[in-house]
């Protein structure tokens, strides 16, 4: 069974943080790459390296997935968030993201560009077995 999820259980979905996709548009089309995000006050974050096309995306327009499957019991979820990517460069906000919404990328090294994905659509499906 597939049953559409609302914008609030989507929200609570993708509260927790973790890893999702970042998809993009690039010259040699869409691509997709996986980031660490957190979630504040209806939008999401991640960081990233200055230079990398995760930074060069501020002012487009984005989608970011996450979705958490388990094979096992054919079940699982994904969200969907449609939105205009933008750099924060607000040393007051980047304070606070550090504080209190920290992503610390898996990748490690150096990351402090943070962008910020404000929504413009949250959708999502949830996927089960019937009863």
């Amino acid at each position: 069974m597939v049953e559409e999820l609302d914008r609030a259980e989507c929200w609570a979905k993708l509260s927790p943080g973790g890893v999702g996709r970042v998809a993009l548009p690039t010259p040699d089309g869409p691509l997709a790459l996986p980031v660490n995000y957190r979630v504040l006050d209806g939008t999401v974050l991640y960081r990233t390296t200055a230079k990398s096309i995760l930074a060069t995306v501020a002012g487009s327009e984005l989608a970011f997935e996450v979705d958490r499957l388990d094979e096992a019991f054919s079940s699982g979820w994904s969200v969907l968030v449609t939105g205009r990517a933008e750099q924060v460069t607000d040393p007051e906000a980047v304070g606070w993201f550090q504080r209190h919404a920290d992503p610390r990328p898996w990748a490690g090294g150096h990351r402090d560009t943070w962008m910020r994905i404000r929504p413009t659509a949250v959708t999502g499906r949830a996927i089960h077995t019937a009863a």
